[in-house]
């Protein structure tokens, strides 16, 4: 979302980094092969506070010389706002000003102090139905903090993102072609996402709050939450007429969660983290799981 200046195109590597306030997430990736990216690390690191984040930062950069690769930073969900609006009639030069007026009573801060960004989604196939597009809006002096913090470690920051972004890369490994649309739901930071993408656009992302059943300690009512996914992918058909997505990939621990094709009447897989990306089958579910949004950034494929 928000660039800086472009790697090399020569440079296979790519980091992603995500911070949450008790734990680093890492991951690096080799993209030699346009087809099957490689895991080359990938770490969960708890640190209880900035001082210990910013060693494992440097550590991190000492290991893998991250001054000289391209790294993209993850922003946590309560960094930023993740907006869908009716997108402005207005001409190219005249939107991001027509955007910024449209969310700025959206926010909890003042307009004059975000950053902002924003995507198309694609057409819809109704033909009263208007231009949609996601808004991204994050506090200023916070962008300008990351920036800080990764260049005084000396990391080669080339951009920041966001978790939608980050899981639509993922969601793209798990196409077969070029025209394939495929739905993905992620459990991150105590919330499930459901993203629906093709190879190269996302239509649609949506956050699904945690539900527990009643009375329970804590148990996920999947149930309400298969109900909740559902809404979301019945909503896709409508909205675009492509039909039914190819399948439902559900990324989780496989030891938590029961089986999620009990739950839809789509084909719907469990993730094959072990087959996702060569390598990955040599770290547990909770290091992957927990490295999600790092591993989304360093599948990110702009500069």
């Amino acid at each position: 979302m928000f660039n800086f200046w472009k790697p090399s195109r020569k440079n296979e590597l790519q980091a992603g980094i995500a911070l949450s306030p008790d734990r680093l997430a890492f991951a690096l990736v080799n993209r030699c092969d346009p087809e099957s990216h490689e895991i080359v690390d990938l770490a969960s690191i708890a640190c209880v506070d900035q001082h210990e984040q910013n060693q494992a930062l440097t550590d991190l950069r000492k290991r893998h010389q991250l001054n000289k690769i391209p790294c993209t930073f993850i922003l946590n969900p309560d960094q930023y706002a993740f907006i869908q609006i009716e997108a402005p009639n207005v001409e190219t030069d005249e939107l991001k000003s027509a955007v910024r007026w449209r969310i700025k009573d959206m926010l909890d801060f003042h307009i004059d102090d975000a950053t902002i960004d924003a995507f198309s989604l694609p057409l819809s196939a109704r033909q009263s139905a208007v231009q949609l597009m996601y808004v991204v809006a994050a506090r200023s002096p916070l962008i300008q903090s990351v920036v800080d913090r990764l260049l005084a470690v000396d990391i080669n920051l080339t951009a920041i993102d966001i978790n939608e972004l980050a899981l639509h890369n993922l969601t793209t490994t798990q196409l077969e072609n070029d025209q394939q649309v495929v739905a993905a739901c992620y459990r991150l930071h105590d919330s499930f996402y459901i993203v629906i993408s093709d190879k190269n656009q996302m239509y649609l992302c949506r956050h699904i709050d945690d539900y527990t059943v009643p009375g329970s300690e804590g148990e996920l009512d999947y149930n309400q939450l298969a109900l909740e996914i559902q809404r979301s992918l019945d909503y896709y058909e409508s909205q675009y007429g492509k039909g039914a997505v190819a399948q439902l990939s559900v990324f989780s621990n496989r030891k938590n969660t029961p089986n999620p094709a009990d739950y839809f009447q789509l084909p719907v897989v469990r993730a094959d983290l072990d087959n996702l990306l060569p390598k990955l089958n040599e770290y547990s579910d909770d290091v992957i799981m927990h490295c999600l949004s790092a591993l989304g950034g360093a599948l990110r494929s702009e500069p």
